[in-house]
């Protein structure tokens, strides 16, 4: 059996023998009774978004058979009897009798049911039966030689329970209803069985395929004044009737049945329908409403009333030409008159198109929903604009709302108010041309974010009402140029600004005034404080321009190491101390001597004064800096880990001076590596585990001491000098590259393992070198002076 697809927005089983989804029937018996082979889903479907040839629009709330076909001639109309009301859980209504005076009219069809309800009679015809099992179509009605038709019976429901299905159903065929080839009207065609009713709460998955039976055809008529059946309407795809949480698997396909024509043509099924109903759509499900005898597509999802959530589980992807979530095909509509529904957004991330959201009208997608969530491990981008006038509230619990994407030259609006919560953040396009906004007020709150990047012509986020940061609150910017004419961010109204302000360099970045924030209103809250900074760089906040936030960029200034030093003025003092990252312990100064504040890890520490042992704590968390450096000699820098990072660059460990010597016994950590620059010496003696090569610009770096061997991990690019003091035995499996020396000293033995290219002398000074570890590799290039001892392995 090849593979089922869409065809025009519906089912199509071309090449499969079974019957197509979506053609008005003919009026033969023969084309009617096509109808009933049945529809098996056993592979997925072909997601397809763009639904041509088609008229989406509303549909009844019960898929009922269709009613039998009336007598219009030379008087009142004799109506045909109504069609059966299609049932949950019980047995189909049964389609109603015909009516004499004086000619039969026809038959109502059954509706559907856990049994399908049989369907009404007429003139000399017989009652046709339901479905009497699961997914068993319902009987079609005989024809009528002369009089009216009967109506067809009702289909059963593929599965009814409180778990999920544990295979692909299928609600049952509505039975045909009963034509006439002399003088009588068509009898009503029976209701399609619904694919599944859920009566469990759940959670529940579907991971089998389900499908809504198609609805029987309406007789044909004969005669002046007679007039055919109408067609029943297709079953629901799912239907559940309790609050539940019932989430749709990756590449299960979930749809309606169709209706079939007759005299009036029958609406399709609905793909899923419930109230209280917490709907999880997998990426990669397909969720489609079935299509009428006229290609009205019926909606994929109604949410019935109460409390309900639809959400769309995205799979990260940022592609326009395949959804990035379910392929939904049809509308899905939320129920008005109070109740709440919800649309999320999770899973790993994807595009949405805003043109999809509306209220009460068949052109826009998503309709009636009354708040939107952002849940998700990546980043939701949303562009295009929704319903004119939609204002509804957004919720970001987690990831990112990133408005527009990558690229745009259009500006995009967020459809109402946005709160972002902690550990979310709503964001504008890092790239293009044109930033976005919001017709509605933003509040964040502690540990939210808010993202932007700094464009030339527009704002990047405009908030059109009041914007709240709240304490805690996170602002992070990637700046350009100096003197911008557009703030980064925008409110038409009040601004309460708390936070921190966390800037990263874009193209052209440096010193300056920056534009951060500009605003119409009034200005409250504590204020804006400098979280990082780029490399190299310092920055204060001003708010005393009406009606802006600026940021002042500088060239960034060292912090000097104060020892135990808190308070008055005069030169660094420097000298012992504990090092901590505690806010409170102000043993940091500028230059001058005359501020005191606490350690800061984006700064430089400088170490200068009085040389003392700077003892690392780590108790109040890691304590580190962008690099060091050393003006007076005979420091010691040890007790608890260091971290160096210096972003993207790697940080630089200076010592001053030809006779300045500086050891840090600390194990220092990071992974940008460490450069060693000035004259003097530095003495590592602790087991480092900093990532990213060592190098040596100038001076020297010895490695080890008479307290501890000292190491490093990964290779060293040697251009000045570089000396093993290791006391006892260590070998270097790294390679040592460049043009300087390399000397041992120290009483242990090194070995080096690697091929090493560095073109400097060697000098052996005190203890063994020993060249390979009884391996094939370890070689040294230049020149060797050997004062002690030299092993060849």
């Amino acid at each position: 059996m090849e593979r089922l697809g869409f065809e025009n927005g519906s089912l199509s089983s071309a090449n499969t023998g079974l019957p197509p989804s979506a053609s008005p029937m003919g009026k033969s018996r023969k084309a009617r009774r096509i109808g009933h082979h049945r529809l098996l889903l056993t592979s997925a479907l072909v997601p397809v978004l763009a639904v041509s040839g088609l008229v989406i629009g509303a549909t009844p709330s019960h898929a009922d058979g269709g009613r039998g076909g009336q007598y219009t001639s030379g008087g009142p109309p004799i109506n045909g009897g109504a069609g059966g009301t299609s049932n949950a859980t019980t047995a189909g209504g049964a389609g109603g009798d015909g009516t004499y005076a004086p000619y039969w009219s026809g038959g109502g069809g059954g509706g559907a049911g856990a049994t399908g309800g049989a369907g009404g009679k007429s003139e000399g015809g017989t009652s046709a039966a339901g479905g009497a099992s699961a997914g068993q179509d319902g009987a079609d009605a005989p024809d009528m030689s002369s009089g009216s038709g009967g109506g067809g019976g009702g289909g059963a429901h593929g599965y009814v329970g409180s778990t999920a299905p544990t295979a692909a159903v299928q609600g049952g065929k509505g039975g045909d209803g009963g034509s006439s080839s002399s003088n009588g009207s068509g009898g009503g065609g029976g209701a399609g069985g619904y694919g599944a009713v859920i009566t469990g709460s759940g959670p529940l998955t579907i991971l089998y395929n389900v499908v809504g039976g198609n609805g029987g055809a309406g007789g044909s008529s004969s005669g002046s004044g007679f007039s055919a059946g109408a067609g029943g309407q297709g079953g629901y795809g799912i239907l559940t009737t309790t609050a539940t949480t019932l989430t749709i698997g990756s590449g299960v396909v979930v749809v309606g049945g169709n209706g079939v024509a007759g005299g009036t043509g029958a609406g399709g099924g609905v793909g899923i329908a419930g109230s209280d109903l917490n709907l999880i759509l997998q990426s990669g499900a397909i969720v489609s409403g079935g299509v009428s005898s006229s290609s009205v597509q019926a909606d994929a999802i109604q949410l019935t009333g109460g409390t309900s959530v639809l959400e769309l589980e995205g799979n990260g992807s940022m592609s326009l030409s395949t959804p990035s979530y379910a392929s939904i095909i049809g509308n899905v509509v939320g129920a008005t008159g109070g109740a709440s529904n919800t649309l999320k957004f999770s899973g790993s991330g994807g595009l949405f198109n805003l043109a999809n959201l509306g209220n009460n009208n068949s052109t826009y997608k998503f309709q009636n929903f009354t708040g939107y969530d952002v849940s998700t491990t990546g980043t939701w981008s949303f562009y295009n604009n929704s319903q004119s006038g939609l204002q509804v509230p957004w919720v970001v619990s987690a990831g990112t709302l990133r408005i527009g994407r990558d690229g745009d030259s259009a500006s995009y609006t967020i459809p109402g108010t946005v709160r972002v919560k902690n550990g979310g953040t709503l964001a504008g396009s890092p790239t293009g041309s044109a930033g976005g906004g919001t017709n509605g007020y933003v509040v964040v709150e502690s540990g939210g974010h808010l993202k932007a990047t700094q464009y030339a012509g527009s704002y990047s986020i405009n908030v059109n009402g009041e914007l709240a940061l709240a304490s805690g609150a996170i602002l992070d910017v990637t700046l350009g140029a100096p003197n911008n004419t557009y703030a980064i961010f925008n409110t038409t109204s009040n601004l309460t600004l708390n936070g921190t302000l966390n800037v990263s360099s874009g193209t052209s970045f440096g010193v300056g005034d920056y534009l951060i924030i500009g605003y119409s209103g009034v200005l409250s809250g504590s204020g804006l404080v400098v979280g990082s900074m780029p490399s190299g760089y310092d920055a204060t906040i001003s708010t005393m321009t009406a009606n802006k936030v600026l940021l002042t960029v500088t060239v960034a200034q060292p912090l000097y190491w104060n020892g135990t030093t808190t308070s008055g003025s005069g030169p660094v003092a420097g000298g012992d101390g504990t090092w901590t990252a505690s806010q409170s312990q102000l043993n940091w100064t500028n230059a001058a001597g005359t501020s005191h504040v606490a350690s800061n890890s984006s700064k430089v520490a400088a170490f200068a004064g009085t040389a003392g042992t700077v003892t690392v704590d780590t108790t109040n968390g890691a304590v580190g800096a962008t690099g060091l450096t050393f003006i007076s000699s005979g420091y010691v820098v040890a007790g608890d880990d260091l971290t160096l990072a210096n972003g993207s660059a790697t940080p630089a460990v200076n010592v001053d001076g030809a006779g300045t010597t500086a050891t840090i016994s600390s194990s220092i950590s990071g992974s940008d590596g460490l450069e060693k620059t000035g004259a003097g010496t530095l003495v590592l003696s602790g087991a480092n585990t900093y990532t990213g090569g060592t190098t040596v610009t100038d001076g020297t770096l010895q490695l080890g001491d008479a307290t501890g061997v000292g190491s490093v991990v990964g290779n060293i690019v040697d251009n000045a000098a570089l000396v093993f003091a290791n006391p006892t035995a260590q070998t270097f499996a790294g390679v040592v590259s460049g043009s300087g020396t390399v000397t041992k000293q120290g009483a242990g033995t090194l070995t080096l393992t690697a091929n090493n290219t560095y073109t400097g002398t060697t000098t052996i000074s005190a203890g063994t070198l020993q060249i390979r570890d009884g391996g094939s590799t370890g070689s040294v290039a230049g020149a060797i002076v050997n004062n002690a001892a030299l092993v060849l392995n």
